[in-house]
Parts: structure tokens; C-alpha cells; sequence
């Protein structure tokens, strides 16, 4: 049997190898720099894809470090190094990686991955890479970042979040050679998401910018919790740290404005509803926030015109069992025929910062204009019911 596969692999293989291209290699590293003390690993990438190949490693064009063959009806021969405590290489049907262990000055020069084929026209081909050793640098600083302002933070100052609005923060650690080594120390019962650390190079430096995201969704019983983020390198004595505390800020569930006096209080929770008003009498319009923290302000606007207000009182607040604060403030209007259709609004801020705001509409209603508007609606009725003459 195994005498037949071998054949039918021999009339096969000159019509899947037909051809006279070559190998095309490529080399990454990863994205990583080759530091002092540390591995480094170079990926040599090669197509066409091919089980039948040799790859060979070499140092400074002629010292073969590390090679790896494979024939045709055999398995592969096992990777042979010129030192294997020093050198590793994995190999498969589409790349070669050889590793640098414990890296050293000494290990300063061209690399080469070199392929050819053991059964086949492929042409052979290869790709350099210069590896240069870096010497160790510990992380110069690092910082928290609010991902949604990008405003830094540093050493235990205060960041002020929204209840129930997601968030992502970062830990950041710059200039460190290898990467420096980030993480978050969090308060058990904040709800929270971590994700893996990234890694990426400055260029210019040839150096690493580390950053760590955490995503929280804040709640009321946050208020003053700390977050601390550490970062520890080979060449720190003592881990970096930095912390925050939590200032927990949380949103008005509802803003209303309302007539007190009038019939069901017209208590209205959403924008472009009506205040019913009767025309020349003196009305107190009435604004709410409810439930928010700390205290809202609250400030009258009239976008569509003046009314004439002798009134306006100061907000007043009221803190509630769970700490939760109900604002409000009230005009005294004097409405005429004028302000009929105009549009009230109150806007609600927080330590300055627009919030929430409830908006009305004024329908100013008087009693002579509703007589005269139902006589001439009955009139308009008779009309058209009057019966048409030859």
C-alpha cells in the first residue's frame, strides 16, 4: 500500500510542482526589539507553502546557526544548531522561526533565512535582518488616561465619572526596554473588564509604550473608590505606581417642569409638551431635577421670546435617603396673549457641565377668547348646514 501512494505521489507531484519560480521569504520580528538578557525571535515567512523544503539560518552570511529539512516519504529530520542552548527554530509548510535565548552583545550581526526545495523547481530564496542588542531601560513614568477625554491623570488626584455610563481607562508606562509590566489592582465589588497589554515601539527611541485598558461602569456606591495601577520591570527596585479616586457623579432620572396649582399638576417629564395657562393671571411655573448627585443647578431660558417674569426663586435642594439630591426652582409669570405658543425651558448643570434639560410649550388660554372661539365655530357649523336656495 504504501508502495502505491509513493507512486501516485511521484505522477502527481511534477504537475504540482510545475514551474521554475522561487521562494519569496520575508522577516518580522513581531513587532519586538531585541533586548539584553531577553529572547528574540525572528519569523521567517516563505511561499509558495511546501512540505519539501530545507530551511537554513546563518549568522553573518556563512555561520549556520540552525536548519531544518524535510524530504519527500520521510519525517522531517529534527532541527540541528550550531549551539541549542542558544538557538531554537520551529519550522512548518510556511515559515521558519529561529530564537535567540539569553541575548548578548556578542550576538550583534546579519541574520539570514535561506529556503530551497528537496523536491520540486522552486527556485531558492531568502530574506536578512540586522539584529543590533539593546540594552535594558526601565519605564520612565506612568499616568492613567480617560480614554473618552484623553486627559491625563496623575499620583492620587480625582476622576469624575458618570453612574452607569461606561468607561475606559488607561495605564500607560513610557520608555522601558523590555516591555514594562502592567497591572491593575481594583476594589472587589467595582464591576470592571480587563483586557491584554499592548505593547508598541517608538521608533525613534527604540523604546516601548505600554498601555493596560480596564472598562468600568460606574455606580452611586463607587463614590471615593480608589483604582491603582503598578508597573514592574527587571531594572525598578521598587514597582511604579498610580491611583485615582472615584468622584461618582449621577445623571437627574427625570427633569419636569409643572403649574402646581393647576388641575393633575401637569407634571410633564419630556420636551415639546404644553403648559396650560390662563391669560393675565399671575402663574408659578415650577422645574424639577430628581435624583441626582451632587445637586443640580438649574437655569431658566426662553429660546422663542421674553415673558414677563416677576419672579424667579433660587434652587433648592432636598437630600434623600440614598443620598440622592431632588432640585428645584420656580418663575412667577404674568402671561399675556404675546407669550402664547412661546417655549419654556430649563436647563440642569452639574459642577458646571450641561446635564438634562425639560422643555413646554405656553398655551395661554382666555376665557372671552374661548366663548368667541366656540360661537364662531358654531357659527361656521350653521353655515354649512344651512340649505342650499334654487
Amino acid at each position: 500500500m504504501e508502495v502505491i501512494f509513493q507512486i501516485i505521489y511521484l505522477l502527481l507531484s511534477p504537475a504540482i510542482s510545475f514551474g521554475n519560480h522561487a521562494f519569496e521569504v520575508s522577516i518580522q520580528t513581531d513587532k519586538s526589539l531585541p533586548v539584553i538578557g531577553e529572547d528574540f525571535t525572528m519569523f521567517c515567512w516563505f511561499t509558495p507553502e511546501s512540505r519539501n523544503r530545507r530551511v537554513v539560518w546563518t549568522k553573518g552570511g556563512t555561520v549556520e546557526v540552525a536548519s531544518h529539512l524535510c524530504l519527500p516519504y520521510r519525517d522531517c529530520i529534527v532541527s540541528t544548531y550550531l549551539d541549542p542552548e542558544k538557538f531554537s527554530l520551529s519550522a512548518d509548510n510556511s515559515s521558519g522561526n529561529l530564537t535567540i535565548r539569553n541575548l548578548d552583545e556578542n550576538d550583534s550581526d546579519n541574520y539570514t533565512c535561506s529556503l530551497s526545495s528537496t523536491y520540486g523547481n522552486e527556485k531558492p530564496g531568502s530574506g536578512s535582518i540586522h539584529v543590533t542588542p539593546f540594552s535594558p531601560a526601565p519605564p520612565l513614568r506612568i499616568r492613567i488616561i480617560d480614554e473618552r477625554s484623553s486627559r491625563p491623570y496623575f499620583h492620587n488626584t480625582t476622576m469624575t465619572v458618570t453612574a452607569g455610563q461606561q468607561l475606559n481607562i488607561i495605564c500607560e508606562a513610557y520608555w522601558a526596554r523590555p516591555p514594562a509590566v502592567l497591572q491593575w489592582h481594583i476594589p472587589y465589588d467595582v464591576i470592571y473588564l480587563s483586557r491584554d497589554q499592548n505593547n508598541t515601539i517608538r521608533d525613534n527611541y527604540n523604546l516601548y509604550i505600554s498601555q493596560k485598558i480596564v472598562t468600568i461602569k460606574p455606580s452611586r456606591n463607587d463614590q471615593g473608590r480608589i483604582l491603582k495601577c503598578t508597573a514592574s520591570h527587571p531594572k525598578l527596585q521598587k514597582n511604579l505606581q498610580i491611583s485615582v479616586h472615584f468622584n461618582v457623579h449621577v445623571l437627574p432620572s427625570s427633569m419636569l417642569l409643572l403649574v402646581p396649582r393647576a388641575k393633575g399638576h401637569q407634571e410633564h417629564g419630556t420636551s415639546s409638551t404644553s403648559l396650560y395657562i390662563k391669560e393675565e393671571s399671575t402663574t408659578s411655573v415650577t422645574c424639577k431635577a430628581i435624583g441626582s448627585f451632587p445637586a443640580t443647578e438649574l437655569e431658566w431660558c426662553f429660546p422663542t421670546g421674553n415673558i414677563s417674569i416677576l419672579n424667579i426663586t433660587k434652587t433648592r435642594s432636598v437630600v434623600l435617603d440614598d443620598n440622592v439630591v431632588d432640585s428645584e426652582t420656580s418663575i412667577t409669570i404674568l402671561p399675556g396673549k404675546k407669550d402664547h405658543g412661546q417655549n419654556i425651558q430649563c436647563n440642569a448643570y452639574i459642577d458646571g457641565k450641561f446635564v438634562d434639560q425639560a422643555v413646554a410649550r405656553l398655551m395661554v388660554y382666555g376665557e372671552l377668547r374661548c366663548i368667541l372661539n366656540m360661537f364662531f365655530h358654531c357659527k361656521r357649523i350653521l353655515h354649512k348646514l344651512k340649505p342650499k336656495t334654487g
